[in-house]
């Protein structure tokens, strides 16, 4: 196993168990020997054997079950698999990688079930000994659900709520769009032009655009093209075809800047 090959590789049973629980204590050489050997031998930890031991030198008990909830709060069930949100489909696939690298199970909820509240759903997730919750993304200008957050602990791939303080995982909206404008100024394009969904003003809180302006203004890029707002700009049937036409034709943008260029280039 993990510890007689370490053993053999002249690596002590406590820097195997500082590596594989991230401690400080052991050089990043060793460390980084230890979690290769882990790999290459298929290594799964086992939290609840983690957590029993805990349990045992704190005197709580520990549940039976290592699950931990996907909860999504889209339009539908399978939103967060969406082919037209590649960065949430990304998210998702890698946190559940990294759940099954944990040695945890993962189990996948919808928030509108029919039939299903707040409450029953925190009581249906909680009888199913699951005690933490993976909070998935939220339809725009829609707040965190009012579950039983004592109950779980709980991490949220969201923009902050400002209603709710959780943990969050979150891409930098503002950087990331200033870093756009930024390698479009390289690539030499000095008009870019930002289209956005509506809703995303308020979803992202300002990001996308600060971001951008922010940038515009280092580079002193004039003169400004004004930003299209559209109601949506990922669906090519719901797309305002005219609207964008007639921006494109006032503002001129040598370089679009956009989360939907598919919908852009069938445009």
């Amino acid at each position: 196993d993990l510890i007689d090959e370490a053993r053999r590789a002249g690596v002590s049973t406590a820097a195997v168990s500082l590596s594989l629980r991230g401690r400080e204590g052991i050089s990043a050489e060793t460390r980084k020997r230890i979690l290769n050997l882990a790999q290459t031998l298929g290594y799964r930890p086992n939290p609840y054997v983690s957590a029993l031991m805990r349990s045992r030198r704190s005197g709580r008990t520990v549940s039976t079950r290592p699950t931990l909830a996907f909860v999504s709060g889209l339009d539908r069930p399978d939103g967060w698999h969406s082919p037209l949100a590649p960065t949430r489909r990304q998210i998702l696939e890698g946190a559940l990688e990294r759940t099954a690298q944990l040695g945890y199970e993962s189990e996948e909820f919808w928030l509108f079930q029919e039939g299903m509240s707040p409450d029953r759903f925190s009581q249906m997730l909680h009888a199913r000994g699951i005690h933490g919750i993976v909070l998935g993304p939220l339809k725009d200008g829609v707040p965190p659900p009012a579950l039983s957050w004592d109950l779980f602990l709980t991490i949220a791939v969201s923009v902050p709520f400002r209603s709710l303080p959780l943990h969050v995982v979150c891409n930098d909206h503002y950087f990331s769009s200033l870093t756009i404008v930024e390698e479009c100024y390289r690539l030499g394009y000095r008009r870019p032009g930002l289209l956005m969904r509506r809703s995303h003003v308020q979803h992202f809180q300002g990001r996308w655009e600060a971001g951008f302006e922010t940038a515009r203004s280092n580079l002193k890029l004039r003169p400004h093209v004004r930003t299209l707002f559209l109601e949506s700009v990922e669906l090519i049937q719901q797309f305002d075809l005219g609207a964008f036409r007639r921006w494109l034709n006032r503002e001129r943008p040598d370089v679009i800047v956009t989360s939907a260029a598919p919908v852009v280039e069938q445009a």
